[in-house]
C-alpha cells in the first residue's frame, strides 16, 4: 500500500507548450521548463529534483482561458505532484511574470 503525502512547491517556468489534455475532461496539459523551486511552508516539494528539467503539469481548462496561458509565457504557481510525472497546478496560484 503506497501513502498519499500532501505536497506543495511553488515554480516558475517557461510554457513550452499548452493544449487541451486528450485524457482528462476539462483540463489543459502543459509542458513547463522550470526555472526554480520553493517549498510551500512545511509541505515536501517532490519537485525540487525535477529543477531545470521539463515536466508536464495539468491545469483546469477554466484556469488556462481566465489567464490566457501561450506557449512561450514565463509563469509562476504552485503545484501538486499526484502520483510519479502527474502534476497539477493549485487553483488561483498562477501569476504571468513576463507581462
Amino acid at each position: 500500500m503506497v501513502n498519499i503525502v500532501e505536497n506543495w512547491t511553488e515554480l516558475s517556468g517557461k510554457i513550452k507548450s499548452i493544449a487541451p489534455d486528450e485524457s482528462l475532461t476539462g483540463f489543459f496539459r502543459m509542458i513547463l521548463q522550470i526555472e526554480k523551486t520553493s517549498p510551500v511552508m512545511n509541505f515536501p516539494n517532490l519537485v525540487k529534483a525535477r529543477a531545470n528539467e521539463e515536466i508536464i503539469i495539468k491545469i483546469k481548462k477554466t484556469e488556462a482561458e481566465k489567464f490566457k496561458l501561450k506557449t512561450g509565457d514565463t509563469i509562476k504557481g504552485i503545484i501538486k505532484a499526484a502520483s510519479l510525472n502527474n502534476y497539477f497546478f493549485k487553483p488561483d496560484s498562477i501569476v504571468i511574470l513576463n507581462q
